[in-house]
């Protein structure tokens, strides 16, 4: 932002001191680059809160992307082809391995138990995150300061539960490896109880939370438990 302010002053300076004639195509170009980047930095979060909230919403866009990569999955039961059509496609290979096309794995009966499961804690995810963020914007903007360790604490957390959701995610495609899916679902349902904890205890998030708190967590609970029998 600043940084992009400074840079677009510069060559703007410098075609000013470069140009043969005033108002060439060179520094009219540089003109717009400097009200561009200025625009950008208006547009900056004031304080810590905002800056978090904004981040927070980041990550939720991310979550959604990969609850819309399992809705995916589940469309067509588990099979992947792993982005080899677009591949073949880009390198002109279509159909030169029509005689080997195998037939696509899908998901067990199991399988598809198991990523029920994993849609519920992916769910829980983003929904945490989106809780966070609102009880964040609500923060009064006077107490930013004072609310900066808490926020911290949270934005390390979720940046941990959003990539251990992706792992997950990856993980489902059919043949689903049982034993790797339960170690990471354990480490998501661990990162998820994390958030909650930290949340049940920050300034930033009062009475009225106590409510999504108690039922998120009931929901990762139940979700992992049920993962869990299925595989037995």
């Amino acid at each position: 932002g600043v940084l992009a302010v400074v840079e677009g002053v510069h060559m703007f300076a410098s075609t000013l001191r470069s140009a043969s004639a005033p108002c060439s195509p060179e520094q009219l170009r540089h003109t717009g680059c400097v009200w561009e980047a200025c625009t950008a930095v208006a547009q900056l979060p004031r304080t810590q809160c905002e800056a978090v909230a904004q981040w927070l919403k980041s990550q939720q866009r991310l979550l959604q992307d990969a609850l819309g990569e399992l809705e995916q999955v589940k469309e067509s039961n588990g099979a992947s082809d792993c982005g080899l059509e677009e591949l073949e496609a880009a390198l002109g290979m279509e159909g030169d391995d029509e005689d080997e096309t195998e037939e696509a794995v899908e998901w067990s009966d199991k399988e598809k138990n198991l990523a029920i499961c994993v849609e519920g804690l992916v769910k829980a995810s983003k929904a945490v995150v989106k809780k966070l963020a609102t009880a964040i914007v609500a923060a009064p903007k006077e107490k930013s300061k004072e609310l900066s360790p808490s926020m911290d604490e949270i934005g390390t957390c979720v940046k941990k539960l959003s990539a251990c959701v992706d792992d997950v995610v990856c993980s489902l495609p059919a043949p689903i490896n049982s034993d790797e899916l339960a170690g990471l679902i354990d480490v998501l349902a661990v990162e998820l109880r994390t958030v909650l904890d930290r949340a049940k205890t920050s300034p930033l998030c009062g009475e009225n939370a106590v409510s999504w708190i108690e039922f998120l967590s009931k929901a990762v609970d139940h979700n992992h438990q049920k993962f869990h029998s299925f595989l037995t």
